[in-house]
């Protein structure tokens, strides 16, 4: 009995170890935790981060620390995002529902609402992503040695280059979309023919700034791909 029982332990090792080295099936490749082993060795490619680094070793340019300009230009975006996040905030209120609106002007006050909302979002999230991107700037834990700030940005930092860029314009346009909504509505009550002239002016500059903004994008065809 002795004998028969050392011959199945020795046989149960035997299968145990060849099905550890057996490559696992499709079903255990599936699971969730093979999922997560897997996405844990996988680079996450940005064609933007992938572009700035080609342009980088292309370029015959001597390279140089841009934690300077980069800090520089977070600070920049910063400073005008903080100032109108409290415009925001303030207009926010200014324009309220009133009981007795006809259902042109509470819908044009409620689209005012959430415009002026999403100017404030927009802005506040551009202060603190500035803010933390100046912090991990600072703590000097990146390669800063690039031939301009742009370059250094986008292969070090994207999320937060992307991030302050795209946040910074939205709130810029809902802000001012917000202020031609109530400018609409004010004076369209008195002077119709005004407040669609100054409809008209807004929004020949909304898209005037658009274009501009277009223009500055090097790895993107316009604005809106910036949230594809």
């Amino acid at each position: 009995p002795d004998e028969r029982v050392s011959h199945a332990a020795v046989a149960s090792e035997l299968m145990l170890r060849q099905r550890s080295t057996q490559p696992p099936s499709d079903a255990m490749a599936a699971t969730p935790a093979s999922r997560l082993m897997r996405a844990k060795t996988t680079t996450i490619r940005i064609p933007c981060v992938d572009a700035a680094a080609a342009r980088d070793t292309a370029d015959d340019v001597e390279a140089k620390d841009q934690t300077s300009e980069s800090v520089g230009f977070f600070g920049s975006e910063r400073t005008p995002a903080a100032l109108m996040a409290g415009s925001a905030i303030t207009i926010l209120f200014a324009f309220p529902l009133r009981h007795g609106d006809d259902e042109a002007s509470a819908f044009l006050k409620r689209t005012y609402l959430a415009l002026a909302a999403s100017s404030f979002c927009h802005s506040l999230i551009t202060v603190f992503v500035s803010s933390l991107a100046i912090t991990r700037l600072l703590s000097k834990q990146h390669d800063a040695m690039a031939r301009d700030p742009l370059v250094m940005m986008l292969r070090e930092y994207p999320l937060f280059f992307l991030s302050v860029r795209v946040h910074f314009l939205t709130g810029v346009l809902c802000f001012v979309g917000a202020i031609t909504l109530r400018v609409y509505v004010e004076v369209g009550r008195e002077s119709p023919l005004l407040a669609r002239a100054l409809l008209c002016m807004t929004g020949s500059s909304l898209s005037y700034m658009l274009c501009l903004y277009n223009m500055t994008l090097v790895n993107f065809r316009h604005f809106g791909y910036l949230w594809w």
